[in-house]
């Protein structure tokens, strides 16, 4: 009998919990309570219940936006999470914590002016805050990101295909001539373009280990030549040299291959090529130019080019001699 007496006299209390609460601060104690156990849900519910009730309360609108702010990302649920957080700034502009919520709900939108303004604004608030600098920072750079990318789609659309006509035209050089080492060299430079242009880290480093091998290639061709070109030049040119002590005619290919320096002519509107006898002194250096042939627009531009260059030194039994050859610029 007493445990039934007790059971009924507890029973009007159970009843009395399970009651909805009653006003302003029966709903706002119920979501405080439920969001300090991390039930943002429900939290969310109550409080809506208590802002209904008392739309001034800045503690009610500041949790209920924060427990909206805490749930899965849901249609609607950031927007109603920014709702009540405008509501604190503008019952108190200097609200640091709402401030620093807005900022971070923005920025997770990539929203990325109006999160700037709010890190700004919190920064103001707290000079000192580490979590408003850092963030303002992750906005440079965001903006940074988005630059390079539009950027990047635009390169994309224009340049693309004449990269990839480009890449096909020295490859077709170099299936005629496989030893063009300078054609690698502005292969290399046109896969390294399209690598820059690639939205896949992976294709972007496969382009990047292509261009890098036909540099490698083009530098072991380089010497190739230079090798030979010197044993020619000890077998075939050596003896007219010593035979006579005016400059020896060598032929292009071979002072291609000994050329270390070259500068390649101011670009003009005009395509074209200008041919030129040069005279090359024992140090290697340009001594004189004659002009063979060529459009005469592009001969002023050709000759400035040339002048520069420099070439290895001719050595016959060791001695530097002068040399002549044809090189051909083209435009």
């Amino acid at each position: 009998m007493m445990r039934g007496a007790a059971a009924l006299l507890l029973f009007p209390l159970v009843l009395l919990c399970a009651q909805e609460p009653a006003g302003f601060r029966g709903w706002f104690d119920r979501g405080m309570a439920q969001f300090r156990s991390n039930q943002f849900h429900e939290a969310a519910e109550s409080l809506e219940k208590a802002v209904a009730l008392e739309p001034s309360s800045l503690a009610a609108h500041l949790c209920l936006g924060i427990s909206y702010l805490r749930q899965p990302a849901e249609a609607g649920v950031a927007d109603r999470a920014e709702e009540h957080l405008l509501r604190v700034v503008q019952l108190d502009p200097n609200h640091q914590v709402a401030t620093s919520f807005l900022g971070e709900l923005t920025l997770r939108q990539r929203r990325l002016d109006e999160s700037k303004g709010w890190y700004e604004k919190l920064a103001a608030i707290a000079p000192n805050d580490v979590e408003a600098h850092y963030s303002l920072g992750l906005v440079a750079w965001y903006k940074v990101e988005q630059a390079q990318q539009t950027a990047r789609q635009k390169l994309r659309s224009e340049c693309g295909p004449v990269i990839e006509a480009g890449i096909r035209s020295f490859s077709r050089v170099l299936s005629i001539r496989p030893e063009h080492e300078q054609a690698m060299i502005y292969l290399a430079k046109l896969i390294r373009a399209r690598a820059a242009l690639r939205d896949s880290p992976a294709e972007s480093a496969q382009d990047v280990a292509i261009a890098d091998q036909w540099m490698q290639k083009a530098e072991e061709t380089r010497r190739s030549k230079a090798e030979r070109a010197a044993s020619v030049v000890s077998l075939v040119v050596a003896p007219a040299l010593i035979a006579t002590p005016t400059p020896a005619r060598v032929d292009s290919d071979v002072m291609e291959s000994r050329l270390i320096h070259r500068v390649d002519p101011v670009k003009s509107g005009h395509g074209g090529a200008v041919v030129l006898d040069v005279l090359i002194n024992p140090q290697g250096h340009i001594d004189r130019i004659q002009v063979v042939s060529g459009p005469p627009e592009l001969t002023p531009p050709a000759i400035d080019a040339v002048k520069q260059w420099i070439y290895q030194p001719t050595l016959v039994q060791g001695i530097p001699r002068e040399v002549s050859t044809r090189v051909t610029v083209r435009f």
